[in-house]
């Protein structure tokens, strides 16, 4: 496990050094889920907007679906 250093207010963290050891464990348990939930909410956007950037190049360059269609049933394997 490797320990992160989070900002807070003084008044958050004076709050935070008299909270018990095992709702501080409880704690960075759910805090650690949430963190993860948004990391991997944030990488499903950034591929998305990959996406949506190599489709609109793809369409600047003439690329159309049917095209795309053509290209890929007449590939030889």
């Amino acid at each position: 496990m490797e320990r992160i250093v989070l900002e807070v207010d003084s008044s958050t963290a004076s709050a935070w050094r008299k909270v018990p050891a095992e709702i501080k464990r409880q704690f960075i348990k759910e805090t650690e889920l949430r963190m993860k939930e948004h990391v991997r909410l944030a990488e499903q956007d950034e591929f998305k907007q990959a996406l949506t950037n190599l489709r609109r190049q793809a369409a600047e360059n003439g690329l159309t679906k049917e095209i795309l269609e053509q290209l890929l049933h007449n590939e030889v394997y």
